[in-house]
């Protein structure tokens, strides 16, 4: 017969074992709950703050040194208007130039010191199209202890208007978010537009008679341009994806 101290330590023995299995069913749980259900980098950001620019002007004036800009916009929430109905078509050192002008007049730090999470351009088919007309990013910096900060840039030169974004103390996922080194980069969203072009996307766009919007989006978790030629209703799509490292291509979608 199996004495009391045996059935004791037994019964400790499972309840710890019960213990260890909970607690891991736990800490699995909300792994994976972070890892499918939470978007993997930031969120969406609640707070914003607007600003106008003359973009007519802005590029000479950042040439040439100046600073003063940007006007902060004192009217929440802003109700942009559409003030230029032909597009800049800026490119992308344009966009990245007025973006870390931006940073560095609200945050005082260049954006070499921050790491490139997302970016997009978007443009209208209808004007041959050499540049951008709307651009939006994201920046990302580690702050120690697997926390980070995000900023969001978007610039959109129609409406004259540019606008930022700030959250802080974000926890970094399991994995690393990584990023996307402008530097390495081998095509632009400049080379990818003449790419896009060349292989497919006048052709389509001329098709149904320009009457389309673009977008080029390159991120962190993909690392590859994602283009998009689409209608209003998106019944007629023209999708590739190119490597900004190796210029190769591939079709997605023509219909």
């Amino acid at each position: 017969m199996k004495s009391k101290q045996s059935i004791t330590r037994r019964l400790f023995i499972l309840v710890i074992s019960i213990a260890i299995v909970v607690g891991s069913l736990t800490v699995l749980n909300k792994y994976f709950d972070n890892l499918i259900e939470s978007p993997r980098g930031p969120r969406e950001f609640s707070v914003w703050n607007d600003y106008r620019i003359d973009p007519k002007t802005i590029l000479e004036k950042l040439d040439q040194g100046g600073q003063e800009v940007f006007t902060p916009v004192l009217v929440t929430p802003v109700d942009y208007e559409k003030i230029y109905q032909q597009p800049f078509q800026w490119m992308q050192a344009d966009y990245l130039k007025i973006a870390n002008a931006l940073h560095l007049y609200i945050w005082k730090e260049p954006l070499e010191d921050w790491l490139l999470y997302d970016m997009s351009f978007y443009g209208d088919c209808r004007y041959n199209p050499v540049g951008f007309d709307l651009f939006k990013s994201i920046f990302i910096k580690y702050d120690g202890a697997r926390k980070y900060t995000a900023h969001e840039i978007d610039i959109y030169p129609l409406y004259a208007g540019v606008s930022v974004a700030e959250e802080t103390n974000l926890e970094q996922p399991m994995f690393d978010l990584g990023s996307v080194n402008l530097n390495k980069l081998k095509v632009t969203v400049d080379d990818a537009l003449r790419i896009a072009e060349e292989n497919g996307g006048r052709n389509f766009r001329l098709a149904i008679k320009n009457q389309c919007n673009m977008s080029f989006r390159i991120s962190s978790n993909n690392q590859v341009w994602y283009i998009n030629y689409s209608n209003q209703d998106s019944s007629s799509v023209f999708e590739m994806s190119i490597d900004p490292y190796t210029e190769k291509y591939k079709l997605l979608n023509t219909q």
